[in-house]
């Protein structure tokens, strides 16, 4: 099992780690390890990780409203995932 970390700095980070800190910060990390060596300035900001907002939300028992709240949301903006039996009824 990996060790946990919360936190990655920009300069820690690249591409190949998009599925633990997102495509947005796996990017800025992308751009700080790149320009900076040509002279572009880029701020060493850092990036919370994925395993540590996973484990906000198991120990603020989030999980379950996470989970109402997802797929409420799901079939609002996305009627398409209608069950087969309601689709054969219209």
């Amino acid at each position: 099992m990996e060790k946990f970390i919360p936190v990655l700095f920009f300069r820690e980070i690249s591409i190949k780690d998009i599925n633990k800190v997102g495509g947005k910060n796996a990017s800025l990390g992308e751009m700080y390890n790149h320009l900076n060596p040509k002279g572009i300035n880029v701020p060493n900001g850092f990036a919370l990780t994925a395993d540590a907002y996973r484990m906000f939300r198991q120990q603020n028992n989030l999980e379950r409203s996470w989970m109402i709240y997802y797929w409420s949301w799901i079939q609002i903006n996305f009627p398409i995932c209608i069950p087969s039996e309601k689709m054969q009824e219209r």
